[in-house]
């Protein structure tokens, strides 16, 4: 029987092979994550934005990218444009300093930027959104989807938030809806049904 020892030359050889393999994979996945600027969402501070949205918009990337608390400090400067800018500067480097996590410029964003009442409109924008007319029924879903954070909670079931997605639209196309839901549809899966009906839908009730 023949037995294999390994010379430290072999062994040397092999443990810089592995290690050049881990350097390469951990540089792919840096790779895979890194976020480039010019692709992330802006925020001027107009009267016409919504700081909620684009807070939200900023979340999710940084999320699904798995970005680091530091690395998300470092954007937060070229994702501002104008009047957005222009208060980022004035704070100071000691301001600036001193807001030293997501969660801590995100509070400060909407100290400044969010309008007075803007939880109670939200909830009255919710209230009141129907399906408009012209408007895609997907997209009045994604809104209403939207305004519906600020009403429920994470706890509250799909079926009640499709229900509350239903009442927004007219009776024709709620009876033709209803035929394809079961107990168990979820929101996506009723994203999906309104992309598939969508056309038909339009056709029934002219």
């Amino acid at each position: 029987m023949n037995i294999f020892i390994a010379s430290p030359e072999n062994l040397q050889s092999e443990t810089q092979t592995r290690l050049q393999t881990q350097l390469i994979e951990q540089q792919r996945d840096f790779e895979t994550r890194i976020i480039k600027a010019a692709y992330l969402p802006k925020f001027s501070g107009a009267d016409n934005e919504d700081i909620e949205l684009w807070i939200e918009q900023l979340s999710s990337i940084f999320e699904a990218n798995r970005v680091t608390n530091a690395e998300i400090i470092g954007h937060i400067s070229v994702t501002l444009r104008d009047h957005a800018a222009l208060w980022y500067a004035k704070l100071g480097s000691g301001v600036r300093l001193s807001l030293g996590t997501w969660p801590d410029w995100k509070n400060a964003l909407r100290q400044r930027f969010q309008p007075a009442n803007y939880d109670v409109d939200k909830k009255r924008e919710w209230k009141k959104r129907e399906l408009r007319s012209s408007e895609k029924i997907s997209a009045y879903s994604d809104d209403k989807v939207y305004l519906q954070t600020f009403v429920f909670d994470r706890s509250t079931p799909d079926r009640e938030r499709i229900e509350d997605l239903l009442d927004g639209l007219p009776k024709y196309m709620v009876t033709i809806l209803k035929g394809s839901l079961s107990p168990i549809t979820d929101l996506f899966q009723f994203r999906r049904i309104l992309l598939d009906y969508e056309d038909g839908l339009r056709f029934n009730g002219s």
